[in-house]
């Protein structure tokens, strides 16, 4: 079994590069089955037939839906097998001769398409696609995209200290600002401190999810893109309750 090693949300039309634990790290590579996850019988995530190596375990897994879905640590995303055993091998030197023909004549095509896309104006010729960079975790195409990471800098432009704070006190506080400028919401981006808040609830009261009140199919969509862009900052998550 491959398991999840971390907690990802995948946004709506994006395809996550997921971290995972192989079964044995010792071996050079496995090859992970495809499938289809599903959640509550109902949303559904793709997980592509895969070579992934134990230097670079990331495993990509499809959101198709029209809402986020979370992975959760520890869940199962697929099986793995040894590629060596898994896949057919020759039976005879015929054989592997005809296999070693055809991959020759599919490597001719494919250097063939790279100069035609070169002649034509192309800047660099066809190449895979680079693995996953630690600044990016998400692969495919995009239906939204949150905005980059403010500096410092930013938190300091932004954030209005007023006109009356005298000179010799206003480097120490522009320094607080620029040490916990992740505390601050700018550019888009929610403010994030280390805290954990205890919200009391009735006592013996079981939670429940019901559905939102009815709006206009206008209203509606700004609601819903609200909480999508929630679900990607990780301010709600999918409720779990009955």
């Amino acid at each position: 079994m491959v398991l999840a090693s971390d907690s990802i949300f995948i946004a709506p039309g994006h395809c996550s590069n997921v971290p995972v634990i192989l079964p044995d790290e010792r071996r050079e590579a496995w090859f992970i089955e495809g499938l289809l996850l599903s959640e509550d019988g109902q949303d559904v995530l793709a997980v592509p037939a895969t070579l992934v190596t134990s230097t670079l375990p990331y495993l990509p897994i499809a959101n198709p839906t029209t809402r986020p879905l979370c992975v959760h640590k520890g869940d199962i995303v697929g099986y793995a097998f040894d590629p060596q055993t898994y896949f057919d091998s020759p039976s005879s030197s015929d054989q592997l001769e005809r296999l070693q023909t055809s991959a020759f004549s599919v490597q001719k095509l494919i250097n063939a398409c790279n100069d035609i896309y070169t002649s034509k104006g192309g800047s660099t010729p066809l190449s895979p696609s680079p693995p996953p960079s630690t600044s990016s975790e998400l692969w495919g195409p995009k239906t939204t995209a949150t905005p980059e990471e403010d500096s410092p800098t930013d938190v300091v432009h932004a954030v209005h200290l007023g006109p009356d704070i005298p000179e010799d006190v206003r480097p120490a506080l522009e320094e607080v600002l620029q040490r916990r400028f992740k505390a601050f919401g700018v550019g888009g981006h929610l403010g994030r401190v280390d805290r954990k808040a205890t919200i009391p609830l009735k006592p013996g009261v079981q939670p429940i999810s019901l559905p939102m009140y009815g709006t206009s199919p206008a209203k509606r969509e700004v609601l819903d893109a609200q909480l999508n862009k929630w679900f990607v900052q990780e301010v709600i998550e999918p409720s779990k309750s009955p």
